[in-house]
């Protein structure tokens, strides 16, 4: 895990102080986690392979209803690149949540193609997204309060003078609630 990753994550974690039981989705800890930043109470560690971390080897997509409305807390950090359909993995996990629940996510922009080959074994790597489509994502799922955040710059050297360090990221992170029931979640973003 990249540690702005981590240092994302732990700051969300101060300002948003989420509940347990926690889920995390793509919670092998190839290298580095942010388990231990969350409640342990309950927490689950779902992921495709087995391995430190892993509380569950189980498919997000293959999930079904089996987790709707079961965790306060839902985190999946650097895994929806590697989900063949990041958008439906997005709305199972809205649906994991409870009402209010927090929704806390980063996905790679401007970052290396990695364990991107199937005939190895390896899961692959398939999609990237812009914050604009992150932030799609989360609210076509129900999400409200919806933060996105950018990190790093992958600006190449020879890119036009007219353009930002924001326009290229290398990680986009976002994190939201599910709307309570008879109301909107009252927390203003970070």
């Amino acid at each position: 895990m990249r540690i702005e990753v981590y240092r994302w994550v732990e700051g969300v974690v101060k300002a948003e102080t989420p509940d347990a039981p926690v889920l995390e989705v793509g919670a092998r800890n190839v290298n580095g986690t942010v388990r231990s930043l969350f409640p342990q109470r309950g927490y689950l560690g779902i992921d495709l392979v087995a391995g430190p971390g892993v509380d569950k080897v189980l498919d997000i997509l293959q999930a079904g209803s089996q987790l709707d409305s079961r965790f306060s807390t839902v985190v999946c950090c650097e895994t929806l690149e590697h989900i063949e359909e990041p958008w439906a993995a997005v709305d199972i996990m809205a649906r994991a949540l409870k009402p209010g629940g927090l929704f806390v996510a980063s996905w790679c922009f401007a970052f290396p193609l990695h364990d991107a080959e199937l005939d190895k074994g390896q899961c692959g790597d398939y999609w990237r997204t812009t914050p604009l489509g992150f932030e799609h994502l989360l609210r076509r799922a129900g999400l409200v309060a919806v933060v996105i955040e950018t990190e790093g710059c992958g600006r190449p050297a020879n890119s036009p003078a007219n353009e930002a360090d924001w326009q290229y990221p290398v990680g986009v992170f976002a994190h939201g609630r599910r709307p309570m029931i008879g109301g909107v979640v009252d927390r203003s973003p970070i």
